[in-house]
């Protein structure tokens, strides 16, 4: 057994805890600070269902109040930010409908790679039945190599001129037997 208070490296900036193979083991109980654990937790949540629909022909950024968006500020640059999500969404029975996660209002993250004028999301699908809302998932580990503050965003669209709701289907009459939704963005900073 060795008590220190500080190891420094003799020389540079690198300090190496065993050799390639080795395992090194922190006894149960005491605090670390990085080595991936999560360093802070930001997450909105909309739970209305009349403040957005929209029969735009493009993708435009699901808002609300509070606003459908997350920011958070890393401690270092070298962290990351895990996002994840679920977005309740109803349309018209059969129409496409898909959601987009960017990094502030134009740097899209953890969608498809560009494909002629095809759509990029992050999480897309068919709506079975417009009476009922379907919910997209995602979660993405971005890299935003800053420690300024980062806000992150989801926007949608359904095909067509067919209405995108948040939170509940198309036909939303006042049953036992028709829902209602919440949707939720988080983010977590990934301590490097």
């Amino acid at each position: 057994t060795i008590f220190v208070d500080n190891l420094e490296p003799q020389s540079g900036t690198s300090l190496t805890l065993g050799a390639s193979g080795d395992t090194v083991t922190l006894t149960s109980g005491a605090k670390t600070s990085g080595f991936g654990k999560i360093g802070q937790v930001v997450q909105t949540s909309l739970t209305a269902s009349d403040y957005f629909s929209s029969t735009s022909s493009s993708l435009v950024e699901i808002t609300g109040s509070p606003a459908f968006n997350v920011s958070i500020t890393p401690t270092t640059t070298s962290s990351k930010v895990l996002i994840t999500g679920h977005v309740s969404i109803g349309s018209g029975t059969g129409a496409r409908v898909g959601i987009q996660l960017r990094r502030g209002d134009s740097t899209i993250i953890g969608s498809a790679d560009a494909a002629g004028s095809r759509q990029r999301t992050v999480s897309a699908m068919r709506q079975g039945d417009g009476n009922y809302a379907t919910t997209l998932t995602f979660n993405f580990l971005d890299s935003p190599a800053t420690t300024s503050a980062v806000t992150y965003k989801i926007f949608g669209m359904a095909e067509g001129s067919e209405t995108l709701q948040v939170n509940k289907g198309n036909g939303d009459s006042d049953s036992a037997t028709v829902f209602r939704s919440a949707s939720t963005l988080t983010a977590m900073e990934i301590l490097d």
